[in-house]
């Protein structure tokens, strides 16, 4: 997993003295009360996830501020790309139902049995 650049982003906080070889820069929002980043999983972590429905936290520390782990964007969308992903939705769930007729189909579940 790895913090990547994203849009939003309006700082950098940077490895701390003397661990720039094992801690790279991180691309951040924020607005001084709150802070947020954005991860990349690869591809045995997104199966890992998947198959075990656990997220692990770990912070360098005695302890940590709350946090909140999100899959949801977290920011507010104007309501001109909400329709955009309410077609892409629509769009989606098309293609799974024409799938799933296509199996039916394919396994001779419409068949007259005459």
């Amino acid at each position: 997993m790895r913090g990547i650049d994203f849009p939003e982003a309006n700082k950098r906080l940077l490895p701390p003295e003397g661990e720039e070889d094992s801690v790279y820069t991180l691309h951040v929002w924020s607005d001084n009360t709150r802070c947020i980043s954005k991860w990349k999983l690869t591809w045995r972590e997104r199966l890992t996830l998947l198959f075990t429905g656990v997220l692990w936290f770990d912070c360098w520390g005695s302890t940590h501020p709350p946090i909140n782990l999100l899959v949801k964007y977290p920011f507010e969308r104007g309501p001109r790309r909400g329709w955009v992903l309410t077609i892409m939705a629509l769009v989606a769930w098309a293609i799974l139902i024409l799938l799933v007729l296509g199996i039916m189909w394919a396994f001779g579940v419409f068949n007259n049995a005459n």
